[in-house]
């Protein structure tokens, strides 16, 4: 249910028409794209979230949220999906739904998951505080 919640949140972010000219957009990679007539490139919030991570280095997610503005709740999304990771364990981070350990990134730690394997229920997770960075590509 909760993984349903995050999926619309963000589908509902995807970029659809170009705001120079009005143009469809082609997605490229990664929050990026690329409109078809003018050839001009939008992000979406993931996007933006990138393109500060890779200015700024790794962030906090308050700071992410001042600087660009977008939902706490769509920063942990990104979180949840491991398209962002903590890269401090030493702050506060996510934390593991079932046990409380503090992981990187996802819903479960690497022991929770095992013993997801065996039919282990699991409660909601919660993300707090935590240095951030892109998992993508390195160019």
């Amino acid at each position: 249910m909760e993984e349903e919640r995050y999926e619309r949140l963000l589908h509902n972010n995807r970029k659809r028409s170009c705001r120079e000219c009005g143009g469809k957009l082609k997605y490229v990679h990664s929050g990026e794209y690329a409109c078809l007539s003018c050839g001009a490139t939008e992000l979406d919030d993931f996007g933006l979230i990138r393109k500060y991570l890779q200015e700024n280095g790794p962030s906090s997610r308050e700071e992410i949220i001042l600087a660009t503005g977008i939902p706490g709740d769509r920063v942990n999304a990104y979180m949840k999906q491991e398209r962002l990771v903590a890269v401090s364990k030493d702050s506060e981070s996510c934390v593991c739904s079932r046990c409380g350990k503090k992981i990187d990134a996802g819903t479960l730690c690497n022991d929770c998951r095992r013993g997801m394997k065996k039919g282990t229920a699991v409660s909601s997770s919660s993300v707090t505080k935590a240095k951030t960075r892109y998992m993508g590509r390195d160019k």
